[in-house]
């Protein structure tokens, strides 16, 4: 997902949040001062963000974040660094898995006689 697409998906979060028309939205808008919410708009909106883009987002993190330009780049980042984590750690399981099980199939073929080293 691109920066752009987290923006629109953020924009609509604060809509159905604090039910702010996505035209009025502003990237410069402060979510407190300028958009009225309160302490409560802006833990739901951590939540709605970690559901929709699968992120974990830390309370201390949420608290610098001001303004409805801030929040999708740090949702990008968050994402991306999640994803590329998986990532890394979804392909060294499938390289670990495929190493295994060519060493089965080494092990069974020698037991059974496929493979001989007599070329």
């Amino acid at each position: 997902m691109k920066p752009p697409e987290i923006r629109e998906k953020f924009i609509a979060i604060l809509d159905s949040i604090l039910a702010i028309e996505p035209d009025k939205v502003k990237l410069e808008s402060d979510i407190i001062r300028d958009l009225h919410a309160d302490s409560l708009d802006v833990v739901e909106i951590v939540i709605e963000c970690e559901l929709e883009f699968a992120v974990d987002i830390p309370d201390e993190d949420a608290e610098k974040l001001k303004t409805v330009k801030e929040w999708p780049s740090f949702l990008w980042r968050l994402a991306s660094k999640a994803f590329s984590t998986v990532g890394r750690k979804l392909v060294s399981k499938v390289i670990g898995a495929s190493v295994l099980t060519l060493r089965r199939f080494v092990l069974v073929a020698s037991r059974r006689r496929i493979l001989t080293t007599d070329g």
